[in-house]
């Protein structure tokens, strides 16, 4: 076994000690290869020379064939689907059965009972932390680690060894992603190690890659790997205008804007947004409206225009309304409350910036938590409020620990708890604070992502 099995190893034995329609989605992603094969058989007939696809998909002159690729993508399709269908009427029942019990009764059922080592029901878990990392983060880790640990017991026989490690590629990204929201960075990074490890020896079916490279793309982020995320972006982008995936291409143009948002490039993003609102298809994913709705009020924020936040701003709550996501909706309290400050009024941006802090530490996301105190600190300084910054700069300790901070912030913190004790914490002390928190780790702030 090489080390990256190792890894991988390691990380499986980690998660054991923790106490959508998958016929439909295989059918359209299979549908994807198909149009992309008849893409780029189109290009060869055209007599132009073939190279590897930029997410790492060979084509060739002696590979690509307009008749076998056709003959095998339909035979591939018809034999997909019905295994899937033989596992998708008991998808739901066992995935009912599984989230019934305790987490650690979920692995040993996993681990001892043949029945819940399905293909349908890792698919069924998957699908249900994509929905749930929008809203609930820590169910949403819970339910990609038992999918993580549903595809470490199922083998080849059923479908081909590159399915399945294109299942675990899957797997191990969607976990990845659900860290990076816990703000578990280094244990996203290692999901993701593994995610690109294992789709380097499945079917390296371009859509799944393109995916993979877009979550990907938003731990970059985090992590202030802003060429990277970039190129993985541009990359993915390319994959899905090539593939005539425009809903794809559209979500990443919206991650895109988030990513120059954060180099402070309004403007710009601005653009980007606009393109990607041509793009979408909301009514297939409608959060991606929301998202866009909300990021285009940061920006418009940003360039002075508050009228016009406002507009977006009402039009993104009715959305967030009609599909109550509720980790959104903290999000776009957290806007209100920006938006309150840059007019002036401090009592309704205090109470937004209250209401945002507590949820976020309900819902475990610390590093949110801190930036917004940082912002309801900065009211207080403001309006010389000494009690009030003294006991909030106090709960603020706790929380900064628990993110794993450099030296720098926790320095910082620490002069301002002294100079809060001393009643002269300064509105420029809060600011640089909030500037050495940001460039620790450029997280997704008051922005929303795809």
């Amino acid at each position: 076994m090489d080390g990256e099995g190792y890894s991988e190893v390691e990380e499986l034995l980690k998660l054991g000690e923790k106490g959508s329609d998958s016929k439909g989605s295989d059918f359209e992603a299979s549908s994807r290869s198909v149009a992309f094969l008849l893409s780029r058989q189109r290009e060869v007939k055209a007599g132009e020379e073939r190279e590897r696809d930029p997410l790492g998909f060979p084509w060739n002159r002696e590979q690509v064939s307009y008749d076998s690729a056709w003959s095998a993508a339909c035979k591939s399709v018809q034999a997909v689907n019905a295994q899937a269908f033989k596992g998708e009427k008991d998808s739901p029942a066992l995935l009912q059965e599984l989230l019934d019990g305790s987490p650690a009764r979920r692995r040993l059922k996993i681990c001892q009972e043949s029945r819940f080592q399905s293909w349908s029901l890792c698919e069924a878990l998957l699908a249900a932390a994509r929905s749930a990392c929008f809203d609930q983060p820590s169910e949403a880790l819970e339910l990609s680690e038992l999918a993580v640990s549903v595809a470490a017991e199922l083998r080849d026989s059923d479908r081909s060894p590159a399915l399945l490690a294109d299942l675990k590629a899957e797997a191990w990204a969607v976990l990845g992603n659900a860290r990076r929201v816990s703000s578990d960075l280094r244990g996203s990074e290692k999901a993701f190690e593994l995610a690109e490890s294992l789709s380097e020896r499945g079917s390296r079916e371009p859509v799944l890659m393109s995916r993979i490279a877009e979550l990907k793309s938003s731990l970059c982020i985090d992590l202030n790997q802003w060429e990277e995320a970039d190129r993985l972006l541009r990359l993915a982008q390319r994959s899905y205008r090539r593939t005539g995936l425009r809903h794809g291409e559209g979500r990443v143009l919206i991650s895109r804007a988030a990513l120059v948002g954060r180099q402070e490039k309004p403007a710009q993003a601005l653009a980007l947004l606009r393109q990607g609102l041509e793009r979408v298809d909301a009514e297939k994913e409608p959060r991606l409206r929301l998202v866009a709705l909300h990021n285009f009020c940061y920006y418009l924020a940003e360039t002075g225009d508050l009228t016009e936040a406002e507009r977006f701003l009402r039009e993104a709550r009715e959305l967030n309304d009609q599909l109550g996501n509720q980790l959104d909706g903290i999000r776009l309290r957290w806007l209100e409350g920006r938006l309150a400050l840059a007019a002036g009024d401090d009592a309704v941006a205090e109470k937004a910036f209250w209401e945002t802090r507590e949820a976020f530490i309900q819902q475990e996301i610390g590093y949110d938590a801190a930036l917004v105190s940082l912002d309801l600190a900065g009211v207080y300084a403001r309006q010389g409020r000494a009690p009030e910054m003294r006991k909030l700069a106090e709960e603020m300790l706790p929380i900064f620990q628990s993110r794993d901070l450099g030296r720098e912030v926790m320095a910082a913190l620490i002069v301002l708890q002294n100079a809060s004790r001393l009643e002269n914490a300064s509105a420029g002390l809060i600011d640089e604070l909030s500037t050495l928190l940001k460039a620790s780790r450029e997280d997704s702030d008051s922005h929303l992502r795809p």
